[in-house]
């Protein structure tokens, strides 16, 4: 762990932009400490694929992220950056294609990004990629721009708006229509293989909800250690994240169901897939995209396929978050921020992978 803040953060853009046109911004990030460091660059612009790492507003509303929602394995050494001292890197950004700027008026963008690992090094040496399980995760310091969109063209479309619309225009091609699960792509023995991991899911989702059903929440430590504390989900309106959770695994047992008459899709080409992925997905999505690290994966147990396939459905169905990923992050989350963790990813799939 870092006990001091060794970098300094910046975002830079243009005061105007037109609406429909990229709103690039560039990110830097500089080492100001004496001793160099090794960073994991995923979810930052340096890996080229940035995800969410901005708090993005409009007149002071928060506008929505949509872009992918990746669950990742072991990174790679070519995932790592060295940065010296006083060395500094940066990276440009479309942002319009991540959020949904669809409006003219004032934007604020803020950095919000946690490295996934970040180690003092010696300079020099080689920088070996390390486990999810020995990462060492770093807030970076907050950095924001502000700028105006003015009116122009229809919006830009985001990733996950031209993935959605891909869907639907698959979806009315003529052919045999089937409940689910579809798929794109892939081998005879790969479609096999998920199939086996998605009847699995369903399986275990259900015995989720068993256990979540049956068992009070004064003394459920299963659910205590992947979700905290319970309490309501709006202060003291509403349901609370008990409920929540029960209601997020019901889906997941009953996919597809008629509250949510999605065929769901698997894509097996790998397009869009980094070394690092397992898998990815958008909001909204009836697909989930595997990747390679996914067909290594044993079918039960920790970060294991039927945990990969709930994470990512969590974000489809749920608009779940990627807060903190790894079993020790996650309890800390479900620890410290029990509001947070009901909403993130790994703490769903963590917790079917328990049962």
């Amino acid at each position: 762990m870092i006990d001091n803040q060794p970098f300094e953060c910046s975002l830079q853009g243009r005061t105007s932009y037109r609406l429909g046109e990229p709103i690039v911004l560039t990110f830097a990030i500089r080492n100001a400490a004496n001793h160099t460091y090794a960073l994991l660059t995923w979810n930052t612009p340096l890996a080229g694929d940035p995800l969410n790492f901005l708090v993005l507003t409009r007149d002071g509303i928060t506008v929505r992220y949509d872009g992918r929602h990746v669950q990742r394995g072991n990174p790679a050494d070519s995932d790592y950056l060295a940065l010296a001292p006083g060395q500094s890197r940066t990276a440009d950004i479309d942002i319009a294609r991540l959020y949904r700027i669809e409006e003219p008026g004032h934007y604020r963008a803020t950095l919000a990004t946690v490295l996934s690992d970040a180690r003092a090094v010696d300079p020099g040496t080689e920088r070996p990629a390390r486990s999810l399980a020995e990462h060492a995760q770093h807030p970076l310091p907050a950095a924001s721009v502000e700028f105006t969109v003015t009116p122009g063209d229809a919006p830009a479309l985001t990733f996950g708006q031209q993935a959605r619309t891909a869907e639907q225009q698959r979806a009315a091609e003529p052919g045999v229509r089937i409940f689910g699960p579809d798929f794109v792509g892939g081998t005879g023995v790969e479609r096999g293989d998920v199939l086996t991991a998605h009847n699995a899911m369903i399986a275990r989702a259900a015995a989720a909800v068993q256990q979540l059903t049956t068992t009070s929440v004064a003394v459920n430590q299963r659910y205590a250690q992947w979700f905290g504390t319970d309490g309501n989900l709006f202060g003291v309106l509403g349901p609370t994240r008990y409920q929540v959770i029960t209601s997020h695994f019901t889906t997941y047992s009953t996919l597809p169901s008629a509250m949510f008459p999605i065929t769901p899709t698997y894509d097996l080409t790998r397009q869009g897939c980094a070394p690092s992925y397992v898998a990815y997905t958008y909001d909204d999505s009836g697909t989930v995209w595997l990747c390679n690290q996914f067909f290594g994966r044993p079918l039960s147990g920790f970060d294991s396929k039927i945990g990969t396939l709930i994470h990512e459905w969590s974000h489809s169905r749920h608009y779940t978050e990627d807060y903190a990923n790894g079993q020790t992050a996650c309890k800390n989350l479900a620890a410290n921020d029990p509001a947070r963790a009901v909403f993130n990813g790994d703490n769903h799939g963590f917790f079917a992978e328990s049962l």
